[in-house]
């Protein structure tokens, strides 16, 4: 396994970009035509590329499953191009990350192999852009998205001083400044949802799951019950846990599992013997 850490200078977004890269064991031959399925993984709100290496299993994923997985640092936007036109946070993951990747490595450029995940606003970020970008992304793994968009939470909100930053200015700043008006917006999945159906594009493969712990189960439930009215297949699953690690780290593995196919079982380990019970001799 290779390990990357690159930054390269971002046109869309007008700042450098920390990348974090893990590239499996298996060599990738361009002129073969064997080139590597590729899962880009986004991060939550207040992370960085890191967080999949440092607190998720990030390198064991690779390895099993035989991915090249690549870590953006996310600009806690949402991964939705803000109103101002400032911080194309979608137009750079969807296209310029892609694009800038798949030069600097043999990576498929195939949709079936273009896997876009990530938690919590970086699952939102996974609806939104598996939605909006079908034609790029085949398959996405959304983990305890953060689809608080709902009127009420909305309106209750608070101006300023608020829990973590999140806020009306806040919101104001990356979604735009009619709040009340964002259910029906663009911003919204399931109104990219409508509009990809409208435009005939492809359909994403999309797994779903929230702990049954997490508050955000609600909204994720509610976003499915969309899916379901537009027709849209989807995974949806609940498991033990709530907005945590020890919840994202096994469902990384399921909605790969679900995406890609269950890996191959791992070579046993050469230093194995059964336990003769006895003690050491």
């Amino acid at each position: 396994m290779a390990w990357l850490q690159v930054n390269f200078y971002s046109n869309v977004l007008f700042q450098p970009v920390p990348l974090q890269i893990l590239i499996p064991a298996d060599y990738a031959d361009p002129a073969a035509g064997n080139k590597w399925k590729t899962l880009y993984l986004l991060n939550g709100y207040f992370g960085n590329c890191t967080d999949w290496l440092l607190s998720g299993d990030a390198q064991a994923v690779s390895q099993a499953y035989d991915l090249c997985i690549v870590m953006p640092s996310g600009n806690n936007d949402f991964y939705v191009d803000a109103p101002c036109g400032a911080r194309d946070n979608s137009r750079f993951i969807s296209g310029e990350l892609v694009d800038f990747t798949r030069r600097l490595l043999p990576l498929s450029d195939r949709r079936e192999d273009t896997i876009l995940g990530g938690l919590s606003m970086g699952g939102f970020g996974t609806l939104y852009n598996c939605l909006a970008h079908s034609d790029v992304f085949g398959h996405g793994v959304a983990l305890s998205s953060a689809l608080v968009l709902n009127r009420k939470s909305l309106e209750n909100l608070p101006e300023k001083d608020s829990f973590m930053g999140i806020n009306k200015g806040y919101y104001r700043d990356v979604f735009g400044e009619d709040l009340l008006s964002l259910p029906e917006s663009g911003q919204n999945p399931i109104v990219v949802a409508e509009r990809m159906l409208r435009e005939n594009r492809p359909v994403p493969d999309l797994y779903i799951a929230c702990g049954r712990n997490d508050m955000l189960k609600f909204p994720n439930r509610k976003f499915c019950a969309g899916l379901d009215g537009l027709g849209i297949p989807y995974t949806y699953e609940e498991g033990p846990g709530s907005h945590e690690w020890a919840f994202w780290k096994p469902y990384l593995r399921r909605g790969l599992d679900h995406a890609v196919g269950a890996p191959a079982a791992p070579p046993q380990n050469p230093f194995w013997v059964e336990d003769d019970k006895r003690g050491d001799r």
